[in-house]
């Protein structure tokens, strides 16, 4: 798994052993659940932040596959965060 930046570089990197692949379907399947999922903890620090998109991407059988993505939109300098937010009512 790859976390990339808007311009496609690698912000983070993670692996998987086949081992903890097999035991996650095989507890999905002894659970009746459709789906496996993985989770992974990145932790960044500093992450320069810029608009655009941020894209996980997973190797499947020696192909690449968009897991998921973030569009990264940043607020006008110019207004404060509270003029952004709906108001409640």
């Amino acid at each position: 798994m790859k976390i990339l930046n808007p311009k496609g570089e690698i912000l983070a990197q993670n692996y998987w052993s086949q081992e903890s692949i097999d035991k996650t379907f095989e507890d999905s399947k002894k659970n009746q659940m459709p789906v496996i999922g993985f989770i992974s903890k990145v932790v960044a620090s500093p992450l320069p932040v810029s608009a655009g998109k941020l894209t996980v991407v997973v190797n499947v059988d020696d192909k690449e596959m968009i897991a998921g993505a973030l569009n990264i939109i940043l607020p006008n300098a110019s207004s404060p965060p509270s003029s952004q937010s709906p108001s409640v009512s």
